[in-house]
């Protein structure tokens, strides 16, 4: 069945517009239409104009649906057409927000519902379990949000209003039904513009709560066959800098392992290739033997600060074939293989860096940071964080990651709008025995979602988006330079793949685990397809040209005594702080 939106809008509001952008982000075919003309329509046809849906979708604000409703009233017919061919309603407060009230007084009875402006500064948010059926992800969830300005809550009486999202002042997003419809009301005077610039280049949904979180929970739900989504959710921690030794910091590998098995996840150790001849043959061996739970990453070349931060594209080409010829001499001395994935140092990085990576085969980078030291007066937009990875420096990808102080709440929505979960940390954050990052672990598990543990390049090779088209047609949207597809159903599918790339005559080839492939290039990406048999699986890789070498040989003086410097801050000095500081909480607890 159609399930295309239906924005309603009486005049150009700024609210709907945005709406229509998150539709499009999520996939979702919408139309718009004012009120006079849905209802003319329905007038002269009896039924839903040609151009909608039969089970419309409705968001618009709660102006526009007060509009409708006066008019639905007028005709019984009319609102036996309504409750036959409306599926649900989104409506946002707008500019009036106390008309939120007057909706809910009329829907529910309740004379007693009124709408204030949020009072408190800092507040806790709720997302009710099960209130819609299922919120997937975000179901269950609780976290802090900092105050904004223009924010309102709900206050009501009648048990036939349920509770989605909520603090402790009042409801954020409630449903009701109108004539048997359901309607989802949000206080928000506004829709999050997709399109915004993030001067940090980090989204954070705590700062967003009442903008983005209704909205996007009720497109989720509303259009959950028609969406893009993840084929499976992928997660790994990522661990930085670590030395492959029994011990490095407040890190004991083998009792990693235990924890990793017991709350079932992986970690991947951001080597640092100056390190390659370092590792021990015991840490080396657990490695191997469990290959399910360890891997390993690329994380600079020396580690020095803002290596990869130059615009000098010759200097930085160096760095990147050192640090894959340190990475390559790593695994002929140690049989130890390695994720072509870099970690940038510091979080910089520049345009060229990304470049230099995607001539050297690597396959996708991982970061924290999304703006590149020499963007100059661009900027990274809201759409730009929350797809798969940020494309925007040559159209490699860059996968973000998470502090697990960002709170659960934010790997939540992350997993909601598309993207991986991947979270990082220092050895200093195992100084507890582990006990801060098994608790993390445990909530992020907890997740009403299933996710796979993965290497950091099976993360990368996994997150994707994809849409069914019809029964035997997906299409699917690439990040990666590698892509692997499996076809789950009970048969043969056609995979129509689109990945945005900005150079497109670089490609040496595109070609699956067994042939090349045809591709071609259209509006900025480069398109192909593959067909499987049930059950079938590919790996898919785009090659591009090797630069030619340039002749500059790497050269850095200075780095080992940084390292050495680094590693005895790692093993001595942050444990030993760790040891004093809990010797004495331990003694003041005893008091």
């Amino acid at each position: 069945m159609d399930t295309r939106a239906l924005l309603l809008a009486n005049c150009e509001e700024a609210g709907t517009t945005h709406l229509a952008k998150i539709l499009h982000f999520f996939g979702v075919d919408c139309c718009s239409l004012q009120v006079r003309q849905l209802l003319t329509d329905y007038r002269e046809k009896e039924g839903p104009a040609p151009q909608i849906s039969h089970q419309l979708r409705v968001l618009c604000s709660v102006e526009t649906l007060l509009n409708l409703i006066q008019e639905l009233e007028k005709d019984q017919t009319a609102i036996g057409w309504w409750q036959a061919n409306t599926h649900s309603v989104f409506a946002y407060a707008g500019n009036e927000p106390h008309l939120v009230e007057r909706f809910v007084r009329m829907a529910t009875g309740d004379n007693s519902a009124t709408v204030d402006q949020a009072k408190c500064p800092t507040k806790t948010f709720r997302i009710a379990r099960d209130a819609m059926g299922s919120f997937g992800v975000m179901a269950g969830i609780s976290g802090t949000t900092s105050g904004i300005d223009k924010s309102y809550i709900l206050r009501y009486s009648k048990s036939s209003v349920s509770e989605i999202v909520s603090t402790d002042e009042g409801t954020i997003l409630a449903r009701m039904t109108y004539r048997n419809v359901p309607v989802f009301l949000s206080t928000s005077t506004d829709i999050v513009d997709i399109d915004r610039s993030l001067p940090s280049g980090v989204f954070d949904i705590r700062d967003h709560v009442w903008t983005a979180l209704p909205a996007i929970m009720y497109v989720k739900w509303a259009f959950a066959n028609c969406c893009w989504d993840l084929a499976s959710v992928s997660a790994c921690v990522i661990i930085d800098d670590p030395l492959l030794k029994p011990n490095h910091g407040c890190v004991n590998f083998h009792e990693l392992l235990a924890l990793m098995q017991q709350q079932g996840f992986s970690t991947n150790i951001a080597f640092i290739p100056w390190n390659w001849r370092r590792s021990s043959p015991e840490t080396i061996q657990l490695f191997k033997e469990n290959a399910d739970r360890y891997s390993l990453s690329v994380h600079g070349c020396d580690h020095n600060r803002a290596e990869f931060g130059s615009s000098n594209e010759d200097d930085l080409d160096a760095r990147v074939r050192e640090a894959v010829r340190r990475m390559e001499g790593h695994r002929a001395h140690t049989g130890l293989g390695y994720d072509p994935v870099m970690v940038f140092p510091q979080g910089v990085f520049s345009r060229n860096a990304v470049n230099g990576l995607r001539r050297t085969g690597f396959i996708a980078a991982v970061n924290n940071d999304t703006i590149a030291a020499d963007s100059g007066s661009e900027s990274i937009s809201i759409r730009d964080v929350w797809r798969v990875a940020v494309m925007n420096y040559g159209s490699f990808p860059i996968f973000t990651r998470r502090y697990p102080w960002e709170g659960i709440e934010n790997f939540a929505f992350d997993i909601m709008v598309g993207k991986p979960a991947i979270i990082v940390i220092h050895h200093d954050y195992c100084h507890d025995h582990y006990e801060a990052l098994a608790k993390f672990i445990k909530n992020l598990n907890r997740l009403e979602c299933t996710l796979y543990w993965r290497s950091l390049s099976e993360v990368v090779r996994h997150s994707f988006r994809q849409q069914e088209l019809s029964s035997e047609t997906v299409a699917v949207e690439m990040y990666g330079m590698e892509l692997r597809l499996e076809n789950f159903h009970d048969r043969r599918c056609c995979y129509l793949v689109c990945k945005r790339e900005s150079e497109p005559s670089q490609i040496e080839e595109i070609r699956s685990e067994s042939t090349k492939l045809e591709w071609n290039s259209l509006d900025g990406c480069v398109r192909f397809k593959l067909e499987l048999d049930p059950g079938a699986k590919e790996t898919l890789t785009i090659r591009f040209r090797e630069s030619p070498l340039n002749g500059r040989l790497y050269r850095k003086t200075g780095t080992a005594l940084r390292r050495y410097l680094c590693e005895a801050r790692d093993n001595y000095v942050v444990p030993n702080k760790y040891r004093i500081f809990n010797f004495f909480k331990v003694r003041l607890a005893d008091r």
